[in-house]
């Protein structure tokens, strides 16, 4: 005997004296259609591959910090700023930025204390920074003179 409840199929089952409601079993396709679609979904997640524009989104933010830090040393020579590494006092030679190519994932700032034009003394650090993970400066080649 089939009753209908509530819109769902239920089945009456008489065994031993005893009623029992048995409902369909298995699933319905908009269940098995979804169940597809999230594992669909999750697949593509996993294996899409969003390296690329990380990666350009990293370099991006290393040229900002690199074009930052020159804008600082700028600001740090207009204004004659004292530092510590000099005694508390303006460099003589004024501010530079040193890439060392041996690690080419930093840059420093240095205060040219001697008054030489470069780098030359670990005692002239003022700052060492990082760039992003993955990023490193290739090469250098400075711009030609304006004649």
């Amino acid at each position: 005997m089939i009753v209908f409840r509530k819109y769902f199929l239920k089945l009456k089952i008489q065994r031993d004296n005893k009623i029992y409601f048995a409902r369909e079993r298995g699933f319905t396709l908009i269940e098995l259609l979804t169940s597809i679609s999230i594992i669909a979904i999750m697949t593509a997640v996993v294996f899409a591959n969003p390296t690329k524009p990380r990666q350009q989104l990293a370099l991006q933010r290393s040229t900002y910090q690199v074009s930052q830090a020159i804008r600082l040393v700028e600001g740090m020579g207009i204004s004659a700023s004292e530092v510590s590494v000099c005694g508390n006092s303006v460099p003589q030679g004024g501010y530079g930025i040193y890439f060392d190519m041996s690690s080419p994932s930093q840059y420093t700032i240095f205060a040219d204390c001697n008054n030489n034009g470069t780098y030359d003394n670990p005692g002239e650090k003022v700052s060492v920074y990082t760039l992003e993970k993955n990023t490193f400066i290739k090469s250098l080649s400075p711009d030609t003179p304006l004649t």
